[in-house]
């Protein structure tokens, strides 16, 4: 497995792929998380290499994330494939919405640590569509550019929006 620690609690790798990990099966890693008391095992899935899959499911992956880390606390470990696009814009998101950095200062610690290629742009449509609730004739022109431009950045009661928003969605 290959992996970096992004923060000492958060975790972004790729999962099971070299050699000697094949023969391993999901079932037999349920099994040997359940026999754990101290891990649990999640799956949320979003298509690889599908921008529009990523906006839309991010919103309901970061909540299954941050509901986890707050009832369980402990490390987390995200994965995907490879752990170069989908997991590391899962943190990069639960980093900017959840834990409040800016967009580009959470990319920039994230890719100090793991060399990845997140995409951006799905992060910042999702969140216009969480803090605009998907009324695009609601979204001030100085807003959207704050959002959505180079720099992203939320205000505190934005913030408050997108973890109101993370809370209520429902478990998959």
């Amino acid at each position: 497995m290959d992996y970096n620690f992004i923060r000492p609690d958060l975790i972004v790798g790729s999962c099971l792929q070299f050699f000697r990990d094949l023969g391993v099966d999901i079932s037999a890693i349920r099994e040997y998380a359940n026999s754990c008391s101290d891990v649990q095992h999640l799956r949320a899935e979003i298509r690889e290499f599908d921008a529009f899959d990523l906006r839309m499911r991010l919103p309901s992956v970061v909540s299954k994330l941050g509901k986890a880390i707050d009832q369980n606390g402990g490390v987390t470990y995200v994965h995907c494939t490879a752990g170069l696009g989908r997991a590391p814009a899962v943190v990069l998101a639960y980093m900017f919405w959840v834990q409040g950095y800016k967009l580009c200062e959470a990319r920039n610690l994230l890719v100090s640590k793991r060399s990845c290629f997140p995409k951006l742009d799905p992060i910042k449509s999702a969140t216009a569509d969480i803090v605009f609730d998907g009324n695009p004739s609601s979204i001030d022109a100085a807003i959207q550019n704050r959002i959505t431009g180079d720099d992203p950045d939320l205000t505190t009661n934005e913030r408050s929006i997108i973890r109101q928003f993370l809370e209520a969605c429902p478990d998959d």
